[in-house]
């Protein structure tokens, strides 16, 4: 295996080692691959949620839910339905007396799938994080971790993007304005998986 010379751009981040204009140009160069992999997805004539090429998710976020992820969701409409019935299992989340998931995140949650519902899944790589984007000298020189890639609703690639901080700067350069789903769905997966919060 050939070892790849750069950073994470999560580190990158974190050590303030790049200038805002090499952080903007990397923004544009992962615009161009986010809209290189749309663009595959909608040549392929796919139209089901799932992995890469088909089948059920291989995502960790799909392992061990309630309830459980089903083996097949045809439509963006299930995806949501299926998320939104995992966060009203979540005590965390339901509970209206839980400084860590107030209800009115899910209330928010189920407003704001209905926009979605007939959107069709767009390729994503599936874990689009700064931790697996490699950089060098103002350039994208790797993207990590591909096992995840299928087909998710649009929102997903910017709400994995978003789960550190990040310059709003940079997230408007690659996906525009962030839709607000994304950031909904990034707060109900940080409740339900971040091992920060002493969950039992």
């Amino acid at each position: 295996m050939e070892k790849i010379d750069g950073v994470t751009l999560d580190y990158a981040l974190r050590s303030q080692c790049l200038s805002m204009v090499d952080l903007m140009s990397i923004a544009r160069q992962l615009k161009d691959i986010v809209t290189q992999l749309r663009t595959l997805g909608t040549a392929s004539g796919h139209r089901k949620c799932g992995s890469w090429p088909s089948g059920t998710y291989k995502h960790h976020f799909f392992q061990g839910l309630c309830p459980r992820a089903p083996d097949e969701m045809a439509t963006v409409s299930e995806f949501l339905g299926y998320w939104v019935s995992v966060f009203q299992h979540d005590p965390w989340i339901r509970d209206p007396t839980s400084i860590h998931g107030p209800s009115d995140l899910l209330v928010s949650l189920q407003n704001s799938v209905t926009r979605y519902q007939h959107h069709e899944p767009a390729l994503c790589h599936g874990d689009f994080s700064p931790n697996n984007i490699l950089v060098k000298d103002g350039k994208v020189v790797a993207i990590l971790d591909w096992e995840m890639l299928g087909w998710y609703p649009e929102f997903w690639e910017p709400m994995m993007f978003c789960k550190r901080f990040i310059p709003k700067e940079i997230v408007k350069e690659i996906f525009g304005e962030l839709d607000v789903i994304a950031t909904l769905f990034r707060i109900g997966m940080f409740i339900l998986f971040d091992p920060s919060l002493g969950r039992p």
